[in-house]
């Protein structure tokens, strides 16, 4: 639906419309959908993975949209590739051992969803997509579930970091990534934002849930969404930016404990 107010502000183009938003294959957000499969292929799965990622291209590549928010909305820095691979494995644990793949989401308005509908906010768009997909292409037990744990308004990282563990449940069941996206709330200094956001990651790190015999912890991975007004053109369209400097000098030393550290900036 055409929105009249464009003509006035043309900022308005880019708000959502509803168009392109994924309904949940099963109505109930909050269950959790376990595939009941008794075998699995993996040449099947990797083709299904193969579209289901080509199905999102296309969904960007039309007139209205842009493929480079995907394209170009994952920063490189020196460890990336040790990223990927430590995401890659937690994925394929979920799907070939029947495991549930769980992501947690902290941070602000944006990802809360406030002024929008719940199911319309990008963690659980996220789980709309991957859900139907895990049950269909995993083994018996596999699951993909979104657990959107964000806050709106002016409780930022330096309250949270604190009982991250808490926020996200890291102590009481496996979680495999959590999301910080909180530059909305945060503030103050660059050395102040790193000492906060440290301090989130460092509980990350050590969340507890789902060890073996309760003494290898999880560590789940640690990614970080960049939120903020895009406009007509939106900044990731520059492959240069570089990486945020409230974690950026953190991310060579806390690789090597198997922080997976990604940054998505998509606007």
């Amino acid at each position: 639906m055409d929105n009249k107010e464009v003509q006035h502000n043309p900022k308005l183009k880019y708000h959502f419309n509803g168009y392109g938003r994924i309904d949940p294959t099963f109505a109930d957000a909050f269950t959790v959908q376990r595939s009941t499969n008794r075998g699995f292929n993996i040449a099947s799965i990797i083709a299904e993975l193969e579209a289901q990622k080509t199905s999102i291209e296309n969904e960007y590549n039309t007139q209205d949209g842009d493929l480079r928010v995907l394209l170009n909305a994952v920063h490189t820095h020196a460890t990336l590739d040790d990223s990927k691979v430590r995401l890659g494995l937690k994925l394929a644990r979920s799907l070939l051992l029947g495991d549930t793949f769980q992501v947690v989401f902290t941070g602000s308005s944006n990802t809360a969803g406030h002024d929008n509908m719940f199911l319309s906010s990008y963690p659980m768009q996220l789980q709309s997509i991957l859900r139907p997909l895990w049950k269909r292409i995993g083994y018996k037990g596999a699951a993909f579930k979104v657990s959107n744990r964000a806050v709106g308004g002016a409780i930022g990282s330096d309250q949270l970091s604190w009982c991250v563990s808490q926020i996200a449940t890291g102590d009481a069941e496996k979680v495999d990534v959590v999301v910080w996206e909180s530059i909305m709330n945060d503030a103050g200094s660059d050395a102040s934002r790193a000492h906060t956001l440290e301090n989130h990651l460092r509980n990350v790190l050590t969340m507890t849930g789902g060890t073996f015999g309760g003494n290898v912890p999880n560590r789940p991975l640690w990614h970080a969404v960049i939120a903020g007004s895009n406009g007509n053109e939106p900044r990731t369209f520059e492959k240069s930016m570089p990486l945020y400097s409230g974690y950026a000098d953190l991310i060579e030393q806390y690789s090597e404990y198997g922080a997976g550290i990604v940054e998505f900036n998509p606007s």
